[in-house]
């Protein structure tokens, strides 16, 4: 929920995570790290990519067991509902 920091030629900037219940956090390292590196092999910059990557961690601890990562339209409708409620 703390978010991550990227350090990339812009500087170092931390990225806000997502509030969410969570109910079982396995997994949502691999869910992130895994949806930071499609991130950035679709071109998206590095601040981006993490915001995906937190947003898809924030769905894999509300979801129980290993094998929760979200799929790309879950992760662009959470950070648009995070971005409606801002």
């Amino acid at each position: 929920p703390q978010g991550c920091w990227v350090c990339d030629d812009h500087g170092s900037q931390l990225i806000a995570g997502f509030k969410v219940q969570a109910i079982d956090s396995n997994g949502a390292g691999d869910a992130h790290c895994g949806v930071m590196i499609a991130a950035l092999s679709a071109g998206y910059a590095a601040p981006e990519a993490a915001k995906r990557a937190n947003a898809a961690a924030a769905l894999a601890v509300t979801r129980r067991g290993p094998a929760t990562s979200p799929n790309a339209d879950e992760v662009d409708r959470l950070i648009q509902e995070a971005r409606i409620q801002a």
